[in-house]
C-alpha cells in the first residue's frame, strides 16, 4: 500500500506532455518595477541619467536649504540643473530616441537651430522613447507648479530659482519638440520622395 501510494505522488510530481507528446516548460516571468523596466530598456544607464540631475536639484531645492544657506542651495539647485540641461541635450535625447538639436549664433548674429535625427527609427525601444519623454515634459511641468506657488507667497527668491530651472528644462523640452517634428518632415518627404521614383519607374517599363 505504501508503495503504490509513492508511486502516485510521483505520477502527480510529473510534468505534463502536451497533446503532441513535447512538455512545455514554464514561461519566465518579466520582472516587474523600475528593475524590470531598465532591463527592457536598451539604454538603462541613460534613463539613470536622463532622472538623475533633474531629481538631485529637485532634492536640493526642497531639503538642502534645512542644512545649509539659501545662496548654497540656489547655487547647488541650479548646478545640477545645468548638468541635466547639457545631458538631456548631448547625451539621452540621441541614445533614447535617436534626436539631438542645438542652437547656433551666425556671424550676422541671427540665431539658428540645427536638428539631428537617426533616419531609421524602426528600432527604437519604447521603453526608452516613453522614459525619456515623461522626463523631458514632467521637469518644466514641476518647476512652473513651484514658481506659480512661490509667486503666490511673494517668496521672490525661491521663484527666480525656480523660473532658472524652468527656463533650462522648458528650452530642451521645446528644442526636442521641434527637432522631433523636424525628423517627421523629413521622413515624410522621403517617404513621398521614394513613392514618385518608383512611380517613375514603373511609368518607364
Amino acid at each position: 500500500m505504501a508503495s503504490l501510494n509513492f508511486q502516485m505522488s510521483l505520477d502527480n510530481e510529473a510534468p505534463k506532455a502536451s497533446s503532441q507528446g513535447q512538455f512545455q516548460p514554464a514561461q519566465p516571468q518579466e520582472a516587474g518595477g523600475l528593475s524590470g523596466l531598465l532591463k527592457r530598456s536598451s539604454h538603462p544607464i541613460a534613463i539613470i541619467f536622463h532622472y538623475l540631475f533633474k531629481s538631485l536639484a529637485l532634492l536640493c531645492f526642497f531639503f538642502l536649504n534645512i542644512f545649509s544657506n539659501a545662496t548654497i542651495t540656489f547655487i547647488i539647485v541650479v548646478i545640477f540643473s545645468a548638468f541635466d540641461f547639457w545631458t538631456v541635450q548631448n547625451i539621452t535625447g540621441r541614445l533614447l530616441v535617436g534626436l539631438r538639436w542645438r542652437n547656433r549664433i551666425n556671424e550676422d548674429g541671427s540665431e539658428e537651430w540645427i536638428f539631428e535625427s537617426l533616419n531609421d527609427k524602426s528600432q527604437s525601444n519604447k521603453i526608452d522613447v516613453y522614459a525619456f519623454w515623461l522626463g523631458l515634459v514632467a521637469a518644466p511641468l514641476t518647476w512652473s507648479i513651484l514658481l506659480l506657488a512661490y509667486l503666490l507667497t511673494f517668496d521672490f527668491f525661491w521663484s527666480m530659482v525656480a523660473l532658472i530651472c524652468l527656463v533650462l528644462t522648458g528650452i530642451n523640452m521645446v528644442g526636442y519638440y521641434k527637432c522631433n517634428k523636424d525628423s517627421k518632415q523629413k521622413l515624410s518627404g522621403m517617404l513621398k520622395q521614394g513613392a514618385f521614383m518608383a512611380a517613375s519607374q514603373a511609368l518607364k517599363v
